[in-house]
């Protein structure tokens, strides 16, 4: 691996974890704020709803991973142009496909991980999510007409429904998960 694919490299790495930390955090304030009614009325321990959010962070992770990596490139690029790298590494006589190459290899490391956590954790932290929410938070779905994002597990069948509407008692966008033992099928 040559110096200047090291650099670039290290350029977007340090971007993209940087920007996907700060877009976690975000998104767990942004959580932790919309359901602190929700905890203060079940009183859940704290060890719960540190589980709880430990086994949303795959799903938080998919949610901000690709927004993070656009954010990286976008910057790390901006950042080479201002500073007439990019100028600099074309008069030395590399090519443009050359130049963004590692950025490349990156998004593929990163979307395939992305793939794997997708399709190896994220159904069986969602039981989980589905069993400390019934056990400890007991949300109620009778308090609103139309519920979105909702997930249902029973034994090894998990149903994600993207809307659930109550007086029309429909279920939109549904996809139905088959557990075995370290498998998940659709």
């Amino acid at each position: 691996m040559r110096i200047l694919d090291k650099y670039s490299l290290k350029r977007i790495v340090t971007g993209y974890i940087f920007i996907l930390l700060a877009l976690i955090g975000f998104y767990l304030f942004i959580d932790i704020s919309s359901n602190i009614s929700d905890m203060l009325k079940a009183k859940p321990p704290f060890s719960i709803i540190i589980i709880y959010y430990l086994n949303m962070l795959p799903m938080i992770f998919l949610t901000v991973s690709p927004y993070s990596l656009l954010i990286s490139t976008l910057y790390t690029l901006g950042e080479f142009n201002k500073n007439n790298e990019i100028l600099s590494m074309r008069a030395s006589g590399i090519s443009t496909f050359r130049i963004i190459l590692p950025i490349i290899a990156f998004s593929l490391l990163v979307s395939f991980f992305s793939l794997y956590l997708q399709e190896k954790v994220l159904v069986s932290s969602q039981m989980r999510i589905g069993s400390i929410k019934v056990k400890f938070m007991k949300k109620s779905f009778s308090s609103k007409a139309e519920e979105k994002n909702v997930a249902f597990s029973s034994g090894n069948i998990v149903c994600f429904a993207r809307t659930l509407s109550l007086k029309g008692k429909v279920l939109g966008g549904v996809v139905i998960f088959k557990t075995e033992i370290g498998r998940a099928h659709v």
